[in-house]
């Protein structure tokens, strides 16, 4: 799946928060994109680390999902002139639940299952 080869770190807060660090192309390669979530499953941050983008949407469309969970995520409008690049935004937050789906998910035949 594309999701393994985008996330670069997860890390779980003791506060029960994620964060995670997703590298996804837009109008460029590797843009960084580092995605907070709450233990409640709500975008708390999102910002761009790095990028190769022209025109600067990148820097401050992170705000757009702050308060969002994942389906309202999806949803987020796109900024016209700048769609390759807010689409990869886009794709970064959904692999951060996606990653956090996949680890809050109990492996079949593991302890939970005995």
């Amino acid at each position: 799946k594309k999701i393994f080869r985008s996330i670069n770190a997860v890390s779980k807060t003791n506060s029960g928060n994620y964060v995670v660090v997703a590298k996804v192309t837009g109008y460029a390669d590797n843009m960084i994109v580092k995605i907070a979530i709450s233990a409640e499953g709500v975008v708390i941050d999102a910002t761009c680390l790095s990028s190769n983008e022209t025109n600067g949407a990148e820097k401050t469309y992170g705000d757009k999902f702050i308060g969002k969970t994942d389906e309202e995520a999806d949803a987020v409008d796109t900024i016209g002139g700048s769609t390759m690049t807010t689409d990869a935004y886009k794709k970064a937050v959904g692999y951060a639940f996606d990653a956090i789906t996949i680890i809050e998910t109990p492996a079949e035949g593991g302890a939970e299952n005995e």
